[in-house]
């Protein structure tokens, strides 16, 4: 089976990082559980507004970055079962791959971060074929067999969720069991 898995919210916790830079630099207090819409500009001082998205691209923000409990491991299990993983992303920086290959998501990657083989960048993740795809953001998951991982900006959404990631080996699983 062909497993497409989000990076930011699904295997990199992007947005506590975020938090702390934001929070820092502009003397707040958000936490990460009032995150409650995927368009964070709402939610940030009034001053801020759009430009919280700068701290998305930042150089440095991917050093920040913990991995999301579980995932490493997880991905690790579902290659081990004879899936193949693809990370998918709508927004690829050096720094973001660098981060993946650096917590040994990626299988193989020689050079520049262009060539990650098991990378793929699209803002319209509609456009990538697979048979599941593990996402945070509700509207990816449109035209795809998928999981929604939950987060608080989610919450909303009636799609078939997941809250680990031992919900998500589950549910690959049920939907491919292994023969003995």
């Amino acid at each position: 089976m062909r497993i497409l898995v989000d990076i930011d919210g699904v295997c990199l916790d992007l947005c506590s990082a975020v938090l702390d830079v934001y929070n820092q630099e502009w003397k707040d207090s958000l936490k990460y559980e009032n995150i409650t819409k995927y368009d964070m500009s709402v939610l940030v001082h009034h001053a801020c507004g759009r430009d919280v998205y700068g701290y998305f691209e930042g150089d440095n923000i991917y050093d920040k970055v913990n991995i999301i409990k579980g995932s490493l491991d997880g991905v690790i299990r579902l290659r081990g079962r004879g899936h193949e993983v693809v990370f998918v992303t709508s927004g690829l920086f050096p720094a973001k791959v660098r981060a993946l290959q650096k917590r040994a998501f990626l299988l193989d990657m020689k050079g520049d971060y262009h060539y990650a083989k098991d990378v793929i960048v699209a803002h319209d993740k509609s456009m990538i074929r697979g048979d599941l795809l593990v996402d945070d953001k509700p509207e990816n998951l449109i035209g795809h067999v998928g999981l929604l991982f939950d987060k608080p900006w989610n919450r909303e959404s009636t799609l078939p969720r997941v809250y680990d990631w031992q919900g998500v080996l589950k549910k690959v699983e049920e939907m491919c069991p292994r023969t003995s």
